[in-house]
């Protein structure tokens, strides 16, 4: 008997995404695996859409499939009770063999069906659910613990994004790390559990990536400088072509003779992309505030006849940003009057923001230019105003990660979509979880890792699905650029 395990593939609403190729070639692997079970632990959509949901079972018709729901499937209120009472189902059967028990697990506490069920278990019984062991509410990992310390079962869960193995007495309990490109530590994948009378097999399907695409990747990756001086010098020693230069503070404008010349030794060693990150226009009570080292960023640029320029959207909250209202004329008024005097062939790249602590993704005072159509809106409101298309979008990553539930139905790879070809450079760096919610800014030491992975960067990239532009480590210490580099040069061994 051959059971394949998926979970976790988070289809967004948005059906050109990297996860419905995955999906895709999923279908054809089990396929052509020739699995007698599939079993879905879990997590079919990232946000609770029905429409996603019943769009996978319409792909999956062929398999024959024991499906399980997870947390991510119930998350949109205005589906949930249909979903519940359409697929929420916990049961056990008998096949080829073996009694399997599958625990249906929106939640992360047992109904009394499920404890029925796995009160019910006997020894080499295999349980699939969602959650892990540790994920569950207290009551139920107690009533867990009890079965499993004195049972010999095997429990097979999602949830988690990567492989687990553990043991709980005679249980076995293994986490797989499912199929989401945004999310799984390492390549998506299907997990295969063969069973003969000696126990069982585990293997691995993988989702490739071609490495042409990652050895292209490399080729466009350049350094955000922070600390112009040292860090031009860095991309000089380490052969960087494309550089950023931060122009934020009054410092680094203070010395900018200091940093010509530091610019002018970079070309002069093989440099060929320059771009700088112009300071920000904030709305603070009624009055934009940073009006003159926003003109006197922009008038020095001149002299460095940039290639592109970076300038986050307006930093106000969405309340403030009503389309031709008074705040948004005014942040126009400045931008454009600063943008046109750029030299022509500087490409511009409105950068997107994330939450910040304390606001509400759905409240009014929440920051403008955390969703992608926000930040589009405002680039063609620009390239109006100029009069010309010259203002694209620089992608951060990590900043379409910092966006709570939003991010569920804005995944990455939905913002590749979106913006794709409206692109003209990005930030990479991998956030960290803190106290707070999510800190930018840390090295990627695995390009396939959590909490971002890079999986559909690379997908998107490698079918053309985004332009082909740079690609800024925005790390404020080069020692994490150094790790980083290293970590994508590792990928194509």
């Amino acid at each position: 008997m051959k059971i394949a395990v998926v979970c976790d593939l988070h289809l967004p609403l948005l059906k050109s995404a990297a996860q419905y190729a995955v999906l895709d070639w999923m279908v054809q692997n089990i396929q052509d695996e020739k699995a007698d079970l599939t079993v879905v632990a879990g997590d079919v959509c990232a946000g609770g859409d029905l429409e996603a949901l019943e769009y996978y079972l319409e792909k999956t018709s062929a398999l024959n499939q024991l499906f399980l729901l997870g947390n991510a499937d119930i998350r949109d209120p205005l589906s949930r009770e249909e979903i519940l009472s359409k697929y929420n189902q916990s049961r056990a059967m008998d096949f080829c063999g073996h009694r399997i028990v599958g625990i249906s697990m929106p939640y992360t506490a047992f109904t009394e069906e499920d404890k029925a069920l796995l009160s019910d278990c006997r020894d080499g019984d295999l349980v699939f659910m969602h959650h892990n062991f540790d994920a569950l509410k207290e009551e139920s990992r107690a009533f867990f613990a009890d079965i499993l310390a004195r049972k010999s079962l095997l429990v097979i869960h999602g949830h988690k994004h990567m492989e687990m193995e553990s043991s709980i007495g005679k249980t076995k309990l293994i986490g797989v790390a499912g199929l989401d490109p945004d999310k799984a530590k390492g390549l998506p994948c299907v997990t295969y559990f063969e069973f003969d009378k000696n126990g069982f097999t585990k293997y691995n399907r993988y989702f490739e990536i071609d490495k042409s695409a990652v050895e292209d990747v490399l080729g466009h990756i350049g350094i955000s400088c922070f600390h112009p001086e040292t860090d031009i010098d860095y991309a000089v020693e380490n052969n960087i072509k494309n550089i950023e230069i931060q122009l934020r503070k009054d410092a680094d404008l203070e010395r900018f003779d200091i940093l010509k010349e530091k610019v002018a030794h970079w070309r002069k060693n093989g440099g060929t992309y320059l771009s700088c990150h112009l300071p920000e226009l904030r709305l603070t009570d009624g009055v934009l505030q940073g009006t003159e080292r926003w003109y006197k960023a922009i008038e020095l640029l001149s002299e460095l006849k940039p290639d592109g320029v970076t300038v986050h959207v307006p930093r106000a909250q969405i309340k403030d940003m009503l389309v031709d209202g008074t705040y948004w004329r005014m942040y126009l008024t400045h931008f454009t009057k600063g943008l046109k005097t750029l030299p022509p062939h500087t490409k511009i790249g409105i950068e997107n923001l994330h939450m910040v602590k304390g606001h509400n993704t759905n409240d009014a005072e929440r920051l403008f230019g955390i969703v992608p159509e926000e930040c589009l809106m405002w680039i063609d409101a620009l390239n109006v105003y100029l009069g010309e298309n010259r203002v694209g979008a620089l992608l951060d990553v990590g900043h379409a990660t910092n966006n709570s539930v939003l991010r569920e139905r804005y995944p990455r790879s939905v913002w590749y979509e979106i913006m794709g070809k409206r692109l003209v450079a990005y930030h990479a760096h991998q956030v960290a979880r803190v106290p707070e919610g999510l800190a930018n800014h840390h090295a990627i030491s695995d390009w396939l890792g959590m909490t971002i992975s890079y999986a559909s960067f690379f997908w998107a990239w490698q079918n053309k699905r985004i332009n082909h532009v740079p690609v800024f480590l925005e790390m404020q210490n080069k020692e994490n650029c150094d790790i980083s580099i290293k970590a994508l040069k590792a990928m194509l061994d």
